[in-house]
């Protein structure tokens, strides 16, 4: 077990890895403002962005009473051709610092990888779920899609 995954498995919990090539970056956060547009255009025809913001900046602007209901995973996960792209770099990137194999869920049966994004709006306290750890889940079999291949461990990935 290297350092990253005993700092993981016997310390805090978590691990900070090398930062990832600005390409990158700029990649996810382009692909999560095109899924973010496509939600808002094919959902609220009544959304009126303001012309000088960008979705990043004016998601606030959306009706609490449909949040939940746009916002749900489906809508949050990323499309089949950004998701494979963030995959073959993520899974090169990740092997080498894990130094283990590494293989990203479909949690939603889409066929490929699932890479969702989390929309958490300022004194919101409905768009943050109670604290819990995800491998539960699937140690209780709730999550029969995340059903590992082979014996694994889930580690979730958090970009902030």
């Amino acid at each position: 077990m290297n350092n990253y995954l005993k700092e993981i498995n016997e310390g805090q919990g978590f691990i900070s890895l090398p930062k990832i090539n600005n390409e990158q970056i700029e990649f996810i956060l382009s692909s999560i403002e095109i899924q973010l547009e496509n939600i808002i255009n094919e959902n609220i025809s009544n959304f009126l962005k303001p012309k000088n913001l960008s979705i990043f900046n004016s998601y606030n602007l959306i009706d609490n009473n449909i949040w939940s209901n746009l916002f749900n995973k489906k809508n949050r996960s990323l499309n089949k051709n950004s998701s494979i792209k963030i995959s073959n770099y993520f899974e090169s990137y990740l092997k080498e610092n894990l130094e283990s194999d590494i293989e990203f869920s479909d949690d939603l049966d889409l066929g490929y990888p699932c890479f969702s994004f989390r929309i958490v709006r300022p004194n919101e306290p409905n768009d943050v779920g109670p604290l819990h750890a995800d491998q539960w889940f699937i140690d209780i079999g709730a999550q029969p899609l995340r059903v590992p291949k082979v014996k694994s461990q889930l580690i979730k990935f958090w970009n902030i």
